[in-house]
């Protein structure tokens, strides 16, 4: 009998391919896949999947150069923080040395710019920032000194002889032959000190045909009793420079002057004196306004139980004051024009509103006692550091040559 060799070579094919079906099934179960899928959409399936591999590995690949550079950032901060941990035992070996007990500094308005009612209890209001000269006090050897200088205007004059008859041989003395050997001067007010009173009258005079002519009273004359105006300038001074109050003016008034001058008399003179200084006032704040250095500062002032301002503006020349209800940058703008607070160096402290965008100061000098104060300050929290005492005799010696007009002409 023949062999056919065809039958074993199918047999062998269809095992394999009986084997081959069975290891798909098993891979596509193991895929999670549908075990019915053809070749074509398993090739799809395929690239798909080796797409999503490829963004993936692209993905770790960023990942992997982000920890890199985190890593980098990590090691610099450690490095960073092993600096400030020897800077940190180096400044507590300082303190260690000086024994940890040192108090810290408080600001008062000696060192800063704290107003005086904020300092704490037991702390002067004042201290002078001058530098000791180790002289002793009162006047120095070599100063020329002053004295009250006897007057050429001389109202009257007593004249003292001596006793008639001679001390020494008893005979009558000559009194026709005296001559001056000494002058000394008592200067006084007499008293009382009265006031005038100048009655004004109108007169009236008939005419011929029969017109009754009467003469006018001067503008000044308008009410049946009136103060004059030296009263009125005197009351002006003594209540707006002198600071005396209303009361005590009118007290003034009675006991030296013998005047009864009520508190609502003196509220309406200074009324008519303000009309009076409308046109000196603006000359004073253009004197300000024209020159090329101007200082600037405000202070509170309590006015019928509630706090105001009154902002002072100066030079060498004038100063104008100004009193607002308000602390802010538009007083400024309100009394002076951009182009007069651009033209100047201003000298202030550090209130915000001398520095606002809309206001014109664009030239600053801080105040010296306010850096003097800061320096004080630096001074005392810093006692190991030379530089804050350095700075604050360079300023003190800037100031003691500028008072002895010794740093050539003034700009």
């Amino acid at each position: 009998m023949k062999k056919n060799f065809n039958t074993g070579l199918g047999k062998s094919v269809e095992a394999d391919r009986v084997k081959l079906s069975r290891r798909r099934r098993q891979i596509l179960r193991e895929l999670g896949l549908s075990e019915e899928l053809d070749s074509t959409e398993l090739a799809e399936r395929m690239l798909v999947q080796a797409k999503a591999n490829r963004i993936l590995v692209k993905t770790l690949e960023e990942k992997d150069r982000e920890l890199a550079r985190m890593d980098f950032i990590l090691s610099v901060r450690d490095s960073e923080i092993k600096v400030k941990e020897a800077r940190i035992a180096e400044l507590a070996s300082r303190v260690a040395e000086h024994g940890g007990s040192r108090k810290p500094v408080i600001k008062t308005s000696t060192n800063s710019s704290v107003p005086p009612s904020g300092n704490p209890i037991g702390i002067r209001h004042t201290q002078s920032r001058l530098k000791p000269s180790g002289k002793k006090s009162g006047g120095q050897k070599g100063h020329s000194g002053s004295t009250l200088l006897q007057s050429e205007n001389v109202t009257e004059t007593q004249q003292w002889y001596p006793v008639s008859v001679c001390p020494e041989c008893e005979k009558p003395l000559e009194m026709d032959s005296a001559i001056v050997c000494a002058t000394r001067q008592v200067v006084d007010i007499p008293l009382p000190i009265a006031a005038t009173v100048v009655n004004h009258m109108t007169m009236q005079v008939k005419c011929s045909c029969g017109h009754c002519c009467k003469g006018q009273f001067p503008e000044e004359v308008n009410a049946p009793v009136s103060f004059g105006p030296n009263i009125m300038a005197m009351t002006s001074y003594l209540s707006t420079y002198q600071n005396v109050p209303f009361k005590r003016l009118t007290h003034l008034y009675e006991t030296i002057f013998g005047l009864h001058i009520s508190e609502g008399s003196v509220s309406n003179m200074l009324n008519t004196m303000r009309k009076f200084s409308k046109t000196p006032y603006e000359m004073i704040r253009q004197k300000v306004a024209g020159g090329k250095v101007a200082g600037a500062d405000e202070t509170g002032i309590n006015v019928n139980g509630k706090n105001n301002w009154l902002w002072a503006f100066q030079n060498t020349v004038a100063t104008f004051l100004a009193f607002d209800s308000s602390r802010s940058h538009h007083v400024i703008n309100k009394h002076f024009t951009g182009e007069e607070q651009g033209n100047k160096v201003w000298v202030t402290d550090r209130l915000p509103a001398y520095f606002m965008g809309d206001v014109g100061m664009e030239d600053h000098q801080i105040c010296i006692a306010h850096l003097l104060r800061n320096l004080t300050y630096t001074m005392q929290a810093f006692v190991d550091d030379p530089w804050s005492l350095d700075m604050l005799d360079l300023l003190r010696d800037s100031v003691h040559h500028r008072n002895e007009n010794d740093i050539g002409e003034a700009v």
